[in-house]
């Protein structure tokens, strides 16, 4: 009798435990479809939902770290992908992300830190160059922002925002055909706030 107790338990757990899976499955693509609505408080409840159910959800944590990105909540977001990096270190999109979040909370040395740990992981990722190179510039290393910048059109030179803040660092070290150029190639691939630079610093 003590055996077949014994199987009956662990049938249960396994059989909770995959409904518990799916239930948290449930719950993350209601917070997807939810983010893609821009619904970020509905994406986080969401969100939190399937992570108590199953806390080492990656796309989860992740997803809501996004979610918090884009409110503004800095703190929160840097909680979720610090937690993530810690679920798995070659995860090179946690760096990524809480790398911007640092920039955003004025923390350049450690945003740069997060860019170089995320390029270890994926060396021919443009846009890890691309904001490696924002964090330089708002820390004034005008140079090595134009560096990081280049590096990241050379890996996908279809990028207007890149030619964009080019130009701008460019202009602002006195290289304006340099600078004009750039901002050009930003208005030809669609970029329109660049027309208005062009027309007021590119006669």
């Amino acid at each position: 009798m003590r055996i077949k107790l014994f199987s009956v338990l662990v049938f249960l757990f396994i059989s909770f435990s995959a409904t518990g899976q799916d239930k948290a499955r449930d719950y993350y693509n209601s917070g997807s479809a939810k983010g893609l609505a821009e619904d970020f408080k509905g994406a986080i409840e969401a969100f939190s939902h399937a992570l108590k159910l199953e806390p080492d959800f990656q796309d989860a944590l992740y997803n809501r770290g996004i979610c918090y990105l884009r409110l503004k909540e800095y703190k929160k977001a840097l909680t979720d992908f610090s937690a993530l990096i810690t679920l798995n270190a070659e995860d090179a999109r946690a760096y990524s992300q809480r790398g911007l979040v640092k920039t955003s909370l004025g923390d350049y040395l450690g945003s740069i830190k997060d860019f170089n740990d995320g390029l270890q992981l994926k060396p021919n990722d443009p846009a890890l160059f691309y904001n490696r190179g924002i964090s330089k510039y708002l820390m004034g290393n005008y140079k090595d922002a134009i560096d990081d910048f280049t590096i990241s059109l050379q890996l996908d030179p279809t990028q207007p925002h890149v030619y964009y803040k080019r130009g701008l660092v460019n202009y602002i070290t006195g290289y304006k055909t340099a600078a004009c150029v750039d901002l050009q190639k930003a208005t030809e691939l669609g970029y329109s706030e660049a027309y208005d630079i062009i027309r007021l610093y590119c006669r």
